[in-house]
């Protein structure tokens, strides 16, 4: 089995309080296939809200758990290959468990009331990434010099894009432009989005907060992406971080960047790095089940 290549970095930027939550796991599955299953997402704690730190490291941990959970009975129990719709319903089962968490954890302290956060994860399996979002936490393929948005945001100014009434350009100086749809903490109403996206070697999937793309366009993700993925992703997450922080966001900064090697491939430079949760950038976690 190949390495996974994984490594993130996140940053306060401006603000005391740390509300970004970040982890990566890779699951060794050894039946009834033998693979290696990437996992990873990044929690941004609603900004106005109480408590979102715990919202974001809550949802964090449910969402790795559930999906832990739903792969692990999968393996010991399905013998045959594992069908696209099954990662989307773990997806679903992780995020629902995960919202039923921050809702019923914000009703047991008062200092706790009308907690959220946004949640972006994605599982890899068979050369093919699914995502699951919910919120303005962004999910990015970038491939061959271009970038290519897989989540959509679930904010009022998304909504008025695409009802045609805002420019992107527009929509980023809009006084409404943080005013979150969907987040974990929704007693009524939860909707989370999915996508699937094919991954071929060497692409980079890039999850962020919004405390880098308030400041960086899509555009400036993929000329930062293409000037240095030649070395690697090992050092990609902070050189995010720092150009982020160079043009003053006003938020906490969390990046994860994962670069795809299908089985029988070789990539430059690899190196078996797999985060764990954070703030540490290249910690290891595997978890081996058989």
């Amino acid at each position: 089995m190949n390495a996974v290549r994984i490594a993130h970095r996140t940053d306060p930027g401006p603000r005391e309080n740390l509300e970004d939550s970040v982890q990566a796991v890779v699951l060794e599955l050894h039946a009834p296939t033998r693979a290696r299953i990437p996992i990873a997402m990044l929690l941004d704690g609603a900004g106005g809200h109480n408590a979102g730190e715990i919202a974001s490291l809550l949802g964090t941990r449910l969402i790795a758990s559930t999906l832990n959970g739903a792969l692990a009975g999968w393996a010991v129990g399905t013998p045959q290959q594992m069908p696209s719709e099954s990662i989307s319903r773990f997806l679903a089962q992780a995020l629902q468990a995960a919202n039923a968490a921050v809702v019923r954890a914000s009703t047991e302290r008062p200092e706790h009331r009308d907690m959220a956060t946004t949640a972006v994860c994605f599982v890899v399996w068979d050369d093919t990434l699914y995502a699951a979002w919910a919120g303005d936490s962004r999910c990015y393929i970038w491939r061959g010099g271009k970038i290519h948005r897989l989540t959509r945001d679930h904010t009022t100014v998304q909504g008025m894009i695409d009802e045609g009434l805002l420019t992107v350009a527009e929509a980023r100086f809009h006084p409404l432009a943080h005013i979150i749809d969907q987040c974990l903490g929704m007693a009524d109403s939860f909707t989370p989005g999915f996508a699937s996206f094919p991954l071929s070697a060497g692409d980079i999937v890039l999850l962020c907060s919004d405390g880098l793309t308030d400041v960086m366009t899509d555009a400036d993700l993929a000329d930062l992406i293409t000037y240095h993925a030649g070395n690697g992703i090992s050092g990609l997450p902070r050189r995010l971080v720092e150009e982020a922080l160079a043009r003053s966001t006003a938020d906490n900064v969390t990046v994860l960047c994962y670069q795809h090697q299908p089985e029988g491939t070789q990539l430059d430079r690899l190196s078996q790095t797999v985060t764990g949760v954070y703030p540490s950038e290249l910690a290891m976690v595997f978890q081996r089940l058989s």
